[in-house]
This record gives C-alpha cells, sequence and structure tokens, in this order.
C-alpha cells in the first residue's frame, strides 16, 4: 500500500463541487438554488455577482433571498430575466459591503444560477469612462453554482492547514436552527471537532486553519472534512493564500460539498505544464481522493486525451478515514498536455480537483460529476474586455477568455450542440462540435466574434452523455482564472437556439488620441468608437497601411494601438473589424522626433470659452439620454462652477446631480444621433463649451 506525500508549498490541492447520481447524472430541480458562501467586504477587496442562465422561451421572475453572516434580516428582491438570456446581479448593489453573505433564489420555471467573486485592490467601477476610484486588481477570483437542496453531511476531500486559508461556510435556509458538527481528518486519519448552532435563515463560518495550524506540519498540513447537522444545510469551502496568509490573499477558490460518496468521478478538465510556445503560464494539476469508509480502497485514476488516446494510468491506496491523491507532474506522459481524468474504486469515496498556476499565483477548484449528462447549463461566461473591470491607470485590461472542456468518457463520438445566450433577451449564437469517443475537446469562444466582447449564458446538448467544464481566465498572461463544473440539465428540457443573433455592432471611429507622434513609432494612441471586435483575431489598426506594433482591444467602445514608425507628415489611420473597414483621412501626423506632439486642440472638443479648458467624460452617450456626464472645467481666470450653475446639450437642460468647485456632474438628456453643443452657464454667463456625440 501506498501513500501520497506532497511537497511542501504544493501538498493543497485540488477542490471539487458534486452532485451524486445514480446510472445517469440526476439533475437538480432548476427551481430552487442555495449558496452558502458569498462576501461583498471591502477591506479585502471582495466583489461578488450572482449570474442566471434562461433557458426558457419566456422571462422569469427569480426571488433572491439573502442570510447574513451578522445575523440582520434583509428583505427578498425580485429580478426579472428575459428569455434564452443572461443576467447579471451585483451582491454589493443587494447588500452592501457584508462580510458574509448566503443565497437562496428561486423561480418558477428552470433556470441555471452561478456565483462568482473576485478581490483585490479595489472594487468594480462603475461603466463610466474617466472614473477615478480605485478600481480591483482581479488578481485573483473563484467561481461555483448553486445546490437545489440542502442535506445533513457534506463531505471535502481537500483542505491544508499551514500554506493555505481554510474556511467553512455553512447556511441554514431552514426555520429550524441547525446544530453543525466539522469534523477535519489529517492525512493519518487523526481528527478534529468544531461545533456550533446555525440560527434559521443565517451563515456561519468556520477557520478550520486556526484549530489546525499548529497540530500539522508543513507538508503533511492537509485534510479531508465533514460537516454534518441534524437538520438540512448547505456547506461550501474556500481556500485563499498569498504573502502574509492567513490574512493576506492572492489567489484562491471555492467548492460545494459533496453530500454523498461515489463510485466513479469524472473531471473534463485538466492541464500539466504549458500548452503555449513560451511556457507561461504553467499549471499543476492535483486530483484529491478521500476515504471515508472503514477500511482501505484502491482508486484507479485514469487521464484521458484527444482522439480517444489514454495518456496515463495510476492505482492509489487510501486507507480508512483517510487522504491520498494524485499529481500529475509525477506522470511524465502528462507533461505539456490537456486531459480529462477518470477516478473509480469498488467503494464510494470522495474526489476533487484543482489546476495550479506553477508558483502558486492563482489556482481554479472545479467539480466532478459521478456520471455523464446529456445536456448542462452554464450561467456564466464572458469573453473580451468590459469596462467594469478595467482601470484607466492600469495596463492589464483584465480582458477575459472563456473556454469549455468536454470530455466523452463512451466509445460512441458525441454530436454537441452549443446554444450561447446574451444578455439581450432571446439572442445568441449556436455552434456543434463533434467530441470522439474517450476523449476531451475544447470550446474556445474567443473563436466566436459574435461573442466578441460580450457575457453569456451558455446551455449544450449532446446525442452522447458527455462531462462539461468552463474555464475562465483573465489578465495579461491569463495571470488568474475560475473553473467549474456545469449544471446537468434533465433531457426533458427543452434546448433551442435564440431566435436573434446578437446585433451586428455598427463600427464607427469617434475620436483619435493623440493624433501625432514621432517618425521613431511608439506612440500610443487611444482610438474610441463603438463595435470594435477581439484582439486575437480580425481587429486590425494600419498607420499608413503599416500595422501597428501592438494592438489591444480594451472593450467595445475602445482600443489602443502602438504606432509604427513612418515618414513625416499625415497618414490616414485604418480600422479592419468584424469584416468591416473604416478610413480616416488624414487622422495621424508623423513629426520630428522632440518636435511637439501636444494635441491639446483636438482634446478640448469644441470652442471653450476665452482662458477656459473643458473636459468631457464621457464624450458619448445614447440618443435616449440617461448617460451621467462629468464636466470639469479648468478656468484661468478665476471664474469657478458653483450652486445653480446650468448645463445645456444643444437647448435641452442636463440635470444636475453634483456641483464642485470645478466640476458638474449632469444626466444628459435625450437628444438626436449627432454632435451638440454643451455650454456650461453660471449667473448667466457661459463659462465653458464642449461636445458631446449622441448615437
Amino acid at each position: 500500500m501506498t501513500r501520497l506525500v506532497f511537497p511542501a508549498m504544493v501538498l493543497a490541492s485540488a477542490i471539487a463541487l458534486s452532485v451524486p447520481a445514480p446510472l445517469v447524472a440526476a439533475p437538480p430541480s432548476l427551481t430552487t438554488w442555495l449558496f452558502a458562501e458569498g462576501s461583498t467586504n471591502g477591506a479585502f477587496g471582495f466583489e461578488e455577482e450572482i449570474l442566471i442562465g434562461n433557458p426558457n422561451a419566456v422571462p422569469v421572475v427569480v426571488t433572491f433571498e439573502l442570510f447574513t453572516q451578522d445575523g440582520q434580516a434583509l428583505a427578498p428582491i425580485t429580478r426579472t430575466v428575459p428569455a434564452r438570456a443572461r443576467f447579471t446581479e451585483s451582491v454589493r448593489q443587494l447588500a452592501g459591503d457584508r462580510a458574509g453573505i448566503a443565497l437562496k433564489l428561486t423561480s418558477a420555471l428552470p433556470i441555471v444560477a452561478e456565483r462568482t467573486m473576485y478581490w483585490g485592490g479595489g472594487l468594480f467601477r462603475p461603466e463610466v469612462k474617466g472614473y477615478r476610484g480605485r478600481v480591483s486588481d482581479m488578481r485573483g477570483g473563484h467561481s461555483e453554482h448553486g445546490t437545489d437542496e440542502g442535506a445533513r453531511t457534506w463531505y471535502f476531500a481537500e483542505g491544508e492547514g499551514k500554506f493555505f486559508n481554510t474556511f467553512i461556510s455553512v447556511a441554514n435556509p431552514g426555520d429550524t436552527p441547525a446544530n453543525v458538527v466539522v469534523s477535519y481528518r489529517d492525512d493519518t486519519g487523526t481528527e478534529v471537532k468544531q461545533a456550533e448552532v446555525v440560527p434559521p435563515h443565517a451563515r456561519r463560518t468556520f477557520w478550520p486553519t486556526a484549530v489546525l495550524s499548529r497540530r500539522l506540519q508543513s507538508g503533511r498540513a492537509g485534510f479531508a472534512t465533514i460537516v454534518t447537522s441534524d437538520v438540512d444545510v448547505v456547506a461550501e469551502r474556500q481556500m485563499y493564500w498569498g504573502d502574509g496568509a492567513p490574512s493576506g490573499i492572492r489567489g484562491g477558490h471555492a467548492a460545494m460539498g459533496v453530500s454523498t460518496p461515489a463510485l466513479t468521478w469524472l473531471f473534463a478538465e485538466g492541464i500539466q505544464g504549458s500548452l503555449t510556445p513560451g511556457g507561461d503560464p504553467s499549471f499543476d494539476t492535483f486530483v484529491l481522493l478521500f476515504n471515508p469508509s472503514t477500511g482501505p480502497i484502491d482508486v484507479t485514476v485514469e487521464f484521458f486525451g484527444q482522439a480517444g488516446v489514454k495518456l496515463a494510468q495510476v492505482v492509489r491506496t487510501v486507507e480508512a478515514g483517510a487522504r491520498g491523491g494524485v499529481w500529475a507532474k509525477e506522470l511524465p506522459a502528462l507533461a505539456n498536455q490537456a486531459f480529462s481524468i477518470r477516478a473509480t474504486a469498488t467503494v464510494p469515496f470522495v474526489a476533487e480537483r484543482a489546476v495550479y498556476w506553477r508558483g502558486l499565483s492563482e489556482g481554479t477548484a472545479t467539480a466532478g460529476a459521478t456520471e455523464p449528462s446529456r445536456q448542462w447549463g452554464f450561467a456564466e461566461g464572458l469573453q473580451g474586455g468590459f469596462l467594469r473591470y478595467q482601470d484607466d491607470d492600469d495596463d492589464d485590461k483584465r480582458r477575459f477568455n472563456t473556454f469549455f472542456p468536454i470530455y466523452n468518457p463512451g466509445t460512441t463520438a458525441a454530436t454537441v450542440t452549443v446554444h450561447f445566450y446574451t444578455e439581450h433577451g432571446d439572442t445568441g449564437v449556436s455552434k456543434t462540435i463533434t467530441v470522439p469517443g474517450q476523449s476531451r475537446e475544447t470550446i474556445w469562444t474567443l473563436l466566436y466574434d459574435e461573442l466578441a466582447n460580450r457575457r453569456f449564458a451558455t446551455f449544450i446538448s449532446s446525442t452522447e452523455p458527455i462531462v462539461v467544464e468552463r474555464v475562465v481566465y483573465w489578465g495579461k498572461g491569463n495571470k488568474a482564472g475560475h473553473a467549474s463544473l456545469g449544471i446537468p440539465l434533465p433531457d426533458s428540457l427543452t434546448l433551442t437556439a435564440a431566435t436573434k443573433l446578437p446585433p451586428a455592432p455598427q463600427v464607427t471611429v469617434r475620436e483619435v488620441e493623440p493624433s501625432k507622434g514621432a517618425t521613431t513609432g511608439g506612440t500610443e494612441v487611444e482610438i474610441e468608437g463603438t463595435g470594435l471586435g477581439n484582439t486575437e483575431l480580425g481587429t486590425q489598426v494600419l498607420f499608413g497601411g503599416v500595422p501597428a506594433l501592438r494592438l489591444e482591444v480594451e472593450h467595445d467602445r475602445e482600443l489602443k494601438a502602438i504606432a509604427p514608425p513612418h515618414a513625416l507628415g499625415r497618414v490616414d489611420i485604418t480600422l479592419i473589424t468584424r469584416g468591416t473597414t473604416v478610413v480616416l483621412p488624414g487622422a495621424f501626423t508623423y513629426v520630428a522626433p522632440g518636435a511637439s506632439g501636444d494635441d491639446d486642440d483636438d482634446e478640448e472638443a469644441g470652442s471653450p470659452a476665452a482662458g477656459t479648458k473643458v473636459e468631457i467624460e464621457p464624450r458619448w452617450g445614447p440618443a435616449a439620454g440617461g448617460t451621467i456626464v462629468n464636466v470639469e472645467v479648468e478656468n484661468v481666470l478665476g471664474t469657478v462652477i458653483e450652486p445653480g450653475s446650468q448645463v445645456f446639450f444643444g437647448t435641452a437642460a442636463a440635470r444636475v446631480v453634483k456641483v464642485e468647485r470645478n466640476e458638474i456632474r449632469v444626466v444628459a438628456p435625450a437628444g438626436a444621433a449627432g454632435k451638440v453643443e454643451v455650454t456650461v452657464v453660471t449667473r448667466g454667463q457661459v463659462v465653458a463649451r464642449g461636445v458631446f456625440e449622441y448615437f
């Protein structure tokens, strides 16, 4: 018999959520979703979102109930999710700044629901260009879908009490107090317990690191967890790590517990080493095994690649009440490979899996499925850049990449149809791929231009039972990420394509800044407009016919390009994106190195009053009105904006929201498409003029 011993600093690895089933994956009810974990604690930079996917042909009303750590009762809140759509809700908007929040979602029709959490250095920004507050650097994040019901027992195969900071969140959605006992089992089977009463409609957090850290030795600090209760509860586990842990946070992941051990665990995702030529990022995959039975068990772990190839197989013996596992790095055939995993035994056990960035800068945790399913659902998915997650002062715009690993454990090829639903209601795109038997294939949404710079829910159907996960990366070099198992759906749930394709964005360019740069190249040029596509595919910027040295689409309304070297003079800028070519005649002027490249005349947008410089942010908005606009005035003559000042868009007065010494915030009125003069009036005098464009 063997016992796996991990090196220090990499022992803790792998996590899971599982919905156990008999011969076919038993789908949840899809009308109730429970989450034990959640936080909007600004001290740690926590932001939380609830994502909902509606596969129905009609809108669905969803009720949110929130159970707080501090015991404060919050009134239920309802939201309407459009037909065949994805919906995003900020928990901060529902509950404010709170250390612990559990949730219950209910609906009359089937939906799928997930939770994401991000952290680091600030909070999400209002989606307003020019916002100057601190924005989260999103150094880490995790995701998980809810469970449809509570249970009296929950199992976790992963946990670590030295390098990682582990928490167990327990939510009681019922009307009766729950007497909860949490049992921690180290790698030798030694048990330590904690007990607490969780009030009705409340959440409590257990901190195993605090009670175990002195008992455990580095390199042998792992433990499994069993949560028991006298009434149904919901339990999740979170693990965080980084400089100064347990208080510091760099990376992290979360997982729902497993309510029933099983004979088989299936994972669609796994990666060892790197799949990129530069070798960055590089990953380590772990499979953690917990044996809750009274005798030792042998677990067979198999790894499958593409085209029906079994890459590796290993057997681990796990002692009674103890943990074992597999580190993919120990198997040479898995080096620099992506794979799916199957773990089996003759006695029920619990398995979890995690993928870590080499060096433990970040990690993802995901669930295992006990059986495949012909249909799967995901509420979360996003591709490209979004202003909500970006900081104007940070070069890393945290652009997202979404992947769907698919594992076909059978011997017959599966035809897989994927329906993507965007946030616009009954709008999306459908794709079809083939997955050979005993194989893994991956869908990368970057390849679908219809999804560029969009958020979406995903519903998948297959001719054969399969297992599907979703992995989301973001940031330069895919610096962070999260992963989740899909939600198995019943065959009786009809999945259909959205009736409308995502509206083809009208590609326009509204501003190029700066409009001058040195002939040696290297000037960073911001191009603002609409309808921009993916950075990697289908988008190009040319200066006088010469491609930009570097290009990044930050979101659908802004890109940055590095001007190439060119001879003196004015040149056209050509933008090619989404199959459309836009030529801006003479939009950029090359000047001698060291010559003035200032572009103040262009920046001021309009003809300001004498002695005044005005900045309007944003400088465009929908013709329907409603855009929050900041007008900032620098007046060398001493005139200032003061209470009672007015702002006009053409002849229409804007509603004033806030006035400061040199800045006034207003709500743009409705207007016709095109440019309109903006005037600021103080004491009956025009003190500033600018330009705003309606689209």
